[in-house]
């Protein structure tokens, strides 16, 4: 899960599948940010610096580490496909 300006970001998914949601810290706004129905998004990470989210994806088995904006635009995978398990962090102050 991350925070930024009253946002919070979280997995939640079933029947094999999950998705990055992003809603408003008073729990209004719902709005899920990846939309897969056989994909597993999950263990969204926020960069406070640049607002961008990382995500892990498994997708057909392999897994890598992406990258969204807030609103879900510009989603872009940021590892090889079928690399080591691995989950996105951020440093506090974004700056790796």
């Amino acid at each position: 899960m991350g925070q930024a300006t009253g946002q919070v970001f979280f997995g939640n998914g079933s029947g094999g599948a999950s998705d990055i949601f992003r809603m408003k810290g008073d729990g209004t706004g719902l709005v899920n940010l990846t939309s897969s129905a056989a994909n597993v998004n999950q263990l969204p990470a926020l960069n406070p610096a640049t607002g961008q989210v990382f995500f892990s994806r498994v997708e057909g088995g392999a897994q890598g580490i992406f990258r969204m904006n807030p609103d879900g635009s510009a989603r872009g995978q940021l590892t090889p496909p079928g690399g080591p398990k691995i989950t996105p962090a951020v440093s506090p102050d974004g700056l790796q």
